[in-house]
């Protein structure tokens, strides 16, 4: 295993959940952002290029998906599940138009999403030190 798997896998294995959902809307955002400059033509309008990066990102979000624990918290489950649909559906239709216009009306919610998960890690943490 080289260095940089190495040190990615042990740094997932020593991460809370929290920390790990938010690796992977980081993996996320890299992605979008990836696509989105390959489909708007800043790297020589590189169609195969950003149809590599939304599948990348859309393995994300299906890992999101399949992640969510409807059995605990069923209503906010099915509002992030549709997101995540959303999110898939604009990614493919960027693909399709060979256009980032839909990566950039989502990437904003998807950044947003990225920093509650975040804060909420960060409050958890902030509250369990006095433990």
């Amino acid at each position: 295993m080289d260095p940089k798997s190495a040190y990615l896998k042990g740094q997932i294995e020593t991460s809370s959940p929290a920390q790990q959902v938010v690796m992977l809307y980081d993996g996320l955002i890299r992605f979008c952002n990836e696509a989105k400059s390959h489909l708007s033509g800043e790297n020589g309008d590189q169609l195969e290029a950003g149809a590599n990066a939304v599948k990348r990102a859309t393995d994300i979000l299906t890992e999101l998906n399949s992640a969510l624990k409807h059995e605990v918290f069923p209503e906010l489950c099915t509002q992030l599940s549709n997101l995540y649909l959303f999110f898939t559906e604009q990614l493919s239709q960027s693909v399709r138009d060979n256009s980032a216009k839909p990566i950039q009306e989502i990437l904003p919610m998807i950044e947003n999403l990225r920093d509650s998960w975040q804060k909420a890690e960060d409050q958890f943490q902030a509250t369990n030190k006095g433990e």
